[in-house]
């Protein structure tokens, strides 16, 4: 036939060829073949009277697959013609998802038949290879050498080594020699190694879940690369943590923000290893720590409104070196710290500002916070506070709305017991002395509000509004 792989023999048959000229080459793909099937040498065999002949020749196991040229020459005459070369065929399993490290099965058919070929063995120049890179014997059939039978056919572990061509991901080829010198290849695809980082934002002194995937695997010999996590938030601002990746390539570990990170700041978040020849791999993410905020529990008010200070994302352990409002330092005696979790909570006077908006700044540790408060109009009541919610609790289901004005500001508030107003209510706190309009369902004949009797009415036509003094 015009078709074979290496190993297989096809006739030769040439014709009106000079009579009874010898041989003088026959390449395969430039591959020189010097006998025939038989052994014969080619040289010794000539064309006949009628300058034909036939003979029979095995296909060199150097030739590579594919359609290949042949080149006969006899005396002064050449003639080419093509041949079609199939290949070795090599199967691994697993072949895609495959990981550096992790140990392989291969399926070998069409290699050199006749039970003498091996892969494997010392000195035999047998070799299997990845992306070019020759892979142990150790790491091969457990270090032994794998026979091929009769049929050309033969199977073996391998163990896939952790280097540049494994770790850089993608299709990989795989190519098996035996010691005849017939080949077959196989495609490996390895996924891209992949860090999840959970959450992707904290505070300093937390802990970052880091998820890998696709690393270096633990094989069945239990042979395992060891992975550092790293959070490098700067110089000497790092903390780290080792892990082995299970037999998919996989871990989870765990790291801290170092407490010395900057607020805020984008950190990196590295993960490495080192393969075969001492080269380190690293595969990064990153990991934010939010900025500190302060919340207040009014933001709004006269001067001499005590207002209550939370702050969080903060630096552990730290004193609030620094409370303004305005320009004004208004910092508590004694200093409030921040606790384990960087939160602090103190009171503040509003001291007498401007009306409008101003700022009350904290800082600590070098870390500043800031959040608005408008200052309002000094107003002329000023009896005991009261929360709006537990100042009207009396009236139950019956409240509707709670009214105020507000004479020197000239400006309305109201508060509406509905959830869906809780967002929108501007009053928070009923003051004695304040003038109120209360809006009822029904008329309430005797309720107590601020531990005074009450008889809230309604009008024939419905209206159920009450003016009061608190």
């Amino acid at each position: 036939p015009d078709s074979g792989s290496p190993g297989d023999n096809i006739v030769v048959q040439v014709e009106d060829y000079a009579a009874s000229t010898a041989i003088t080459t026959l390449h395969f793909a430039q591959k020189a073949v010097t006998t025939n099937s038989a052994g014969t040498t080619l040289t010794t065999l000539s064309t006949d009277a009628s300058g034909n002949l036939t003979f029979t020749v095995t296909i060199p196991d150097e030739v590579a697959p594919g359609k290949q040229a042949m080149k006969f020459v006899a005396g002064s005459q050449t003639q080419r013609d093509t041949v079609t070369i199939g290949g070795a065929s090599v199967t691994a399993t697993p072949s895609d998802n495959v990981k550096p490290n992790q140990r392989i099965t291969l399926i070998g058919s069409g290699f050199t038949t006749g039970g003498s070929a091996t892969i494997n063995t010392s000195g035999d120049g047998s070799s299997i290879a990845i992306g070019g890179a020759s892979i142990a014997t150790a790491k091969i059939n457990d270090g032994s050498s794998v026979t091929i039978d009769n049929g050309g056919s033969w199977s073996s572990s391998v163990d896939l080594p952790v280097i540049a061509a494994t770790t850089a991901g993608g299709a990989v080829d795989l190519k098996v020699t035996d010691s005849s010198g017939r080949f077959g290849t196989v495609s490996l695809t390895f996924p891209t190694r992949e860090l999840t980082i959970t959450p992707t934002e904290g505070r300093v002194g937390t802990q970052v879940s880091v998820v890998g995937a696709n690393f270096p695997a633990k094989n069945d010999e239990g042979e395992s690369v060891t992975v550092t996590v790293l959070y490098d938030a700067g110089t000497n601002k790092t903390n780290s943590t080792t892990v082995v990746p299970d037999a998919s390539g996989n871990f989870t570990a765990s790291v801290q923000v170092p407490t010395n990170a900057s607020i805020p700041s984008d950190n990196t978040v590295k993960v490495s290893f080192e393969d075969a020849n001492s080269i380190t791999v690293y595969t990064t993410s990153t990991h934010n720590v939010p900025s500190a905020t302060i919340a207040l529990s009014k933001d709004s008010g006269p001067a001499g409104t005590v207002i209550s200070v939370t702050g969080s994302g903060f630096k552990r352990y730290s004193p609030v070196s620094e409370v303004l409002a305005g320009t004004t330092d208004v910092t508590p005696s004694p200093k409030p710290s921040t606790d384990s979790n960087g939160m602090a909570t103190f009171e503040i006077t509003i001291p007498g500002l401007d009306v409008g908006s101003q700022t009350i700044k904290v800082t600590s540790a070098s870390t500043a916070a800031s959040a608005a408060f408008t200052v309002g109009a000094d107003s002329t009541v000023t009896g005991v506070e009261t929360a709006v919610a537990t100042a009207v609790e009396p009236l139950g289901d019956n409240l509707v709305r709670v009214f105020n004005f507000n004479n020197v500001t000239k400006t309305w508030s109201f508060y509406d017991p509905r959830p869906e107003f809780a967002d929108a209510n501007t009053i928070s706190m009923m003051t004695s002395g304040g003038i109120y309009w209360i809006n009822v369902s029904a008329a309430q004949a005797d309720v107590t509000l601020n531990a005074k009797a009450r008889a809230l009415t309604c009008s024939d036509a419905g209206d159920c509004w009450n003016q009061i003094v608190w």
